[in-house]
């Protein structure tokens, strides 16, 4: 049996930054992917005290996906992407960066689909969770296709936001457009629904031009058919955007 001495705070968007101090060694931190992408910005980042890195409560972007590979090569760290829920009280699941492709369930965990969705049961607890995770398993492995509450029908095909939302990110950042983003749904007359880019901020670019180029560089039918503007978004504690419905 391990003794660890755990020390809870406060959410913060750099909670090592306001937190950590030179007279405590810590062995292990988790994060969500926003405080992480916090951490890597500030002048200090203090991540290589630490052992293992813990990060969840959202997707990791590409670009932070890469950011950690690159701190891995230089500093030997540890991260672990994990999966859970707050029924969960904590993750049933693990995937080492750089080395595992997919999430590998902790041990006493059993996993299975029900119509494509995930179904967790953890027969000790005597838990059993029917969630609304899109999952598909790879030999003894799984990985999250995105939330099926998410996906956009739109005259019959169905666009996943987790597939397209990475090909958004790369042209809007090729673009010089910074802006925090997400590819919602709105309710359309033809198409039942259809896929709209939600923007942060102001509208001061060509929205119609920038439609366009979107329609270009998308799958065929999946580019968003309209911007919608917000002024500021609304995040979760563990930094996830509260997607509107429309």
């Amino acid at each position: 049996h391990f003794v660890w001495h755990i020390h809870f705070v406060n959410p913060s968007a750099n909670p090592l930054q306001e937190h950590i101090t030179d007279t405590i060694f810590y062995d292990q931190v988790s994060l969500t992917p926003l405080q992480l992408e916090n951490t890597f910005n500030t002048d200090s980042c203090k991540l290589d005290e630490f052992i293992g890195i813990l990060i969840g409560g959202g997707r990791i972007s590409a670009a932070l996906d890469s950011n950690i590979k690159a701190y891995i090569d230089k500093t030997g760290t540890h991260f672990w992407e994990t999966y859970g829920m707050t029924e969960t009280a904590s993750h049933i699941a693990l995937r080492k960066i750089a080395k595992d492709a997919y999430f590998t369930p902790q041990p006493g965990v059993k996993l299975s689909a029900i119509d494509g969705l995930l179904a967790i049961e953890i027969p000790e607890v005597n838990l059993s969770i029917q969630t609304t995770d899109l999952v598909h398993f790879h030999n003894g492995g799984f990985e999250i296709l995105g939330r099926a509450d998410d996906i956009i029908n739109s005259g019959g095909l169905k666009i996943n936001p987790t597939e397209i939302e990475p090909l958004l990110a790369e042209t809007l950042s090729d673009l010089g457009i910074e802006n925090n983003f997400y590819l919602g749904k709105k309710r359309h007359t033809k198409l039942g629904e259809c896929a709209v880019l939600m923007l942060e901020g102001k509208s001061d670019f060509n929205s119609e031009l920038l439609l366009n180029i979107l329609k270009g560089k998308l799958p065929k039918n999946q580019a968003p058919l309209e911007i919608i503007f917000v002024p500021k978004f609304a995040f979760t504690d563990t930094g996830k955007v509260i997607r509107k419905r429309i």
